[in-house]
């Protein structure tokens, strides 16, 4: 029989063949400083969400050509689940006490980033959950849809240079956090209604309130890419609709939120995306000026309303500009989808207060 695992460590997959070998690559590369045999100190557990591209049948054989002795299974979804159920699944398979839940896009920066996250969450008492520092990926060439998602969405991935090993932070967004599992079961686990987004910070708030708090590694770097579901602009597109679409919801219906979002333990990184949330409702508001103000022939002021948009953008991003490159040309590719991602978190936004006015708060009707 198996000891019992340290950490559990939870691949979540939908639609992710092409993953699947590089995850399992990354999970046999962990070690421990005191322990050589993976099976003394972590499981691996891979859940898969009902994917449509046969990431199932590509787990399960890649799995079969393992060691035996290495402690790693598939556990596939009968049907679509979500990523909230199908986490909490995963906390009731995992026999660890502590969890490290993975998205499909995220790899480990080192070999070591499971045993440090691990020893972070013992020696930090009150950690409910603790999440890693993203960096994008140093080893290919990234697709303009990559970098683009970097800097619209002003991914955490300016690097930090002080002296702490870890600061409060909003929320964990999932990618490759580790969490208590007393402390998911004291906040009550992930909650279900939230199916496509904002499940990270209505729990965030729960754990805070069950007396738990939510922590950055500073120095524990994951790489991360664009999923499946986000690898055209269309697709980016979309999921910053779903953003805006659970944001009143989440905002205005859930206890706790806000200081995760914009207070003062929300961190500056998750404070700069609140400012940019609102800032995409200001602009596309100044688009619709602008674009009246051109049909009576005020082409001045709209061409001012719309340089000053442009403007706030690039103040917005000039820390991640720094770090991500852009030719000239593709500067301007940027700024020229900046319009149909603010409309689209505009009419998320509206879509969501829709749902808020009809009662969402009472019957909790996935989102």
């Amino acid at each position: 029989m198996r000891p019992e695992p340290q950490v559990t460590v939870v691949f979540l997959l939908y639609n992710a063949r092409a993953m699947v070998r590089p995850l399992i690559e990354a999970v046999r590369k962990q070690v421990h400083p005191e322990l050589t045999e993976q099976a003394g100190w972590l499981e691996c557990i891979f859940m898969d969400d009902c994917s449509r591209d046969g990431t199932a049948d590509e787990a399960r054989h890649a799995l079969a050509e393992l060691p035996a002795s290495l402690p790693y299974r598939l556990e596939p979804n009968a049907e679509n689940l979500g990523l909230a159920r199908t986490v909490n699944r995963a906390f009731e398979l995992a026999r660890a006490p502590f969890v490290l839940t993975c998205h499909c896009d995220c790899v480990f920066g080192d070999e070591h980033y499971v045993a440090r996250m691990l020893g972070h969450m013992r020696r930090t008492v009150d950690a409910g959950a603790i999440t890693g520092k993203p960096r994008l990926p140093l080893d290919r060439a990234l697709s303009f849809v990559e970098r683009a998602n970097a800097v619209t969405n002003l991914m955490d991935i300016v690097p930090y240079d002080g002296p702490e090993e870890l600061l409060p932070v909003g929320f964990a967004e999932g990618r490759c956090d580790i969490i208590r599992v007393a402390a998911m079961r004291a906040a009550g686990m992930y909650r279900t209604s939230y199916r496509t987004a904002g499940e990270d910070q209505e729990l965030a708030a729960r754990l805070r309130a069950a007396g738990f708090q939510v922590y950055q590694a500073m120095r524990e770097v994951y790489d991360l890419s664009v999923s499946h579901e986000q690898n055209t602009l269309r697709k980016l597109a979309h999921h910053v609709w779903l953003f805006g679409k659970v944001h009143p919801l989440l905002l205005l219906a859930e206890s706790g939120t806000r200081s995760g979002v914009a207070g003062g333990a929300a961190g500056d990184n998750r404070r700069a995306r609140a400012l940019l949330r609102v800032s995409q409702l200001l602009a596309t508001i100044g688009y619709a000026a602008a674009i009246v103000l051109a049909l009576v022939g005020q082409w001045t002021i709209a061409a001012g309303i719309a340089l000053a948009i442009a403007g706030l953008k690039l103040w917005l991003f000039r820390k991640h500009l720094q770090l991500v490159p852009f030719s000239p040309v593709e500067l301007l590719r940027l700024l020229a989808v900046q319009p149909l991602l603010d409309v689209a978190y505009f009419v998320g936004v509206c879509a969501g207060a829709v749902l808020l006015t009809n009662g969402w708060s009472r019957t909790r009707h996935a989102v």
